[in-house]
């Protein structure tokens, strides 16, 4: 059902290749290719976010949380926002409470109920890193075809959505 979405989206959508498309999804090259891209962006971003103190997961829960701005979010949408557990999502939490990016607001009617809101200097850092990573990005993303790389990101996209294998 996937690779019939994907394959719809770039069938219909683009003209990336000319070429009839293989039944045979996984190649090895293609896979390489891919792993090496992937491993490469992730260091181009640990490097830039590492100059602001942060680490990947924690500047993707800053935004997780700067998206519910007034009303916060609690741990349990925090984890499965970030497809993580609720100790890893805990100890992300306390490293950003402790640099006081993020605040945590306690119910009054359920003190057990804690709510996380982005603080104006995790806001302000959320920022400054969005305007580097825009412009490394760019930098980074030049040699690619617009439309290639608009149809990069929506097949990412479904296959975010998609159910894992294991589950």
């Amino acid at each position: 059902m996937l690779a019939k979405k994907i394959h719809i989206i770039l069938d219909s959508d683009s003209k990336i290749s000319s070429r009839p498309r293989s039944k045979k999804y996984f190649k090895f090259n293609n896979f390489l290719a891919y792993t090496r891209a992937d491993r490469n962006l992730r260091n181009l971003i640990n490097k830039k976010l590492s100059d602001y103190n942060i680490t990947l997961m924690g500047w993707l829960l800053l935004n997780v949380v700067d998206n519910k701005k007034d009303i916060g979010i609690n741990m349990s949408e925090i984890a499965s926002n970030l497809d993580v557990t609720m100790p890893q999502a805990n100890a992300i939490i306390n490293q950003l409470l402790n640099q006081r990016l993020i605040r945590q607001k306690t119910q009054r009617n359920d003190r057990r109920t804690k709510h996380i809101l982005i603080s104006a200097k995790g806001k302000n850092l959320i920022l400054k890193i969005d305007a580097d990573l825009n412009l490394t990005s760019t930098e980074w993303f030049s040699a690619v075809p617009e439309n290639y790389f608009v149809f990069y990101w929506r097949v990412v996209e479904l296959l975010a959505q998609s159910k894992n294998i294991n589950d």
